[in-house]
Formats: C-alpha cells, structure tokens, sequence
C-alpha cells in the first residue's frame, strides 16, 4: 500500500520558475536536504500547485462538509476524490464573497528582467473600506509518497 501525504510550502519570496506550478523535482531538491539518505531513495514527491489562503467551501462530492482556511492548514483526505479537490485550477472551492476571478489571476512580478510568482496578491477596496488595500498570501500545495 501507497502512503500519500499532503504537504504545504509557504512562500516567502518570489519564486523564480513555472508561473503555474512547482516541479515536482524542485521540491524533491527543496525537501531531499532535510531527510536521510533511505527516505530520500524512497520519496517521490508530485508537482506542486499554488493556492490562495483563504476560506473554501467543499463540493457535494467532497467527504468533508466544511474546508476552513487553505493554506493554514489541509483538508481530512478520506476518498480518492478528496486528493484533487485544491488542484482544481479554477479555485472552484473558494467561498463565492472571495474575487475567485482575481485569485486565478497569478500574482507576478519582475526580478532583473525574469518573471517571478509573487507570494502575496494585493487588492484595492473601495475607499470607504478601514484599509485600502486587502492582501492574499500564497502556498504552493503538492503530495509525498515513498
């Protein structure tokens, strides 16, 4: 039998490769230099994907009925089903008072004339709003298994 397990990597600075995803061989890398050699022939590790951290709404065929705040912490994967719903790219899962449009907008930013995926997406308000300026931090989500 297969172990699977999710994982969540908080971005602290732009990241500098594919605007969409993470390679899988990058985590390896990232993860590779903290565990010992027999976990490191062992792991295979997936791509990873960017999610916003805020709050989602499962679909019906979810096993859960309520997801939180993604990007603090995971959802309980208990069917098959449940491993793709954060790999959804539309953000499907978002609650429906989220921007779901400007969130499939990936935030970028340019670092010496190369493209990089800015950890943070800052929104405007309207003007009557405490704070001008909402903001929206960035994981990036993949799977592990050995």
């Amino acid at each position: 039998m297969t172990r699977i397990q999710q994982v969540l990597f908080k971005l602290e600075t732009g990241y500098l490769g594919h605007p969409y995803h993470v390679t899988g061989n990058a985590l390896y890398q990232a993860l590779a230099q903290r565990v010992d050699e027999q976990t490191r022939r062992e792991l295979c590790v997936r791509h990873g994907v960017f999610l916003p951290r805020e709050y989602g709404i499962p679909p019906s065929w979810h096993s859960q009925s309520a997801l939180g705040k993604v990007g603090v912490s995971l959802p309980a994967v208990e069917t098959y089903d449940d491993l793709f719903l954060l790999r959804d790219a539309a953000h499907r899962w978002l609650k429906s008072s989220r921007p779901r449009d400007a969130h499939n907008t990936q935030p970028l930013q340019s670092h010496g004339g190369r493209i990089a995926f800015d950890p943070v997406t800052r929104f405007g308000r309207p003007p009557e709003m405490q704070t001008s300026m909402r903001s929206v931090k960035w994981v990036v989500q993949c799977y592990l298994h050995t």
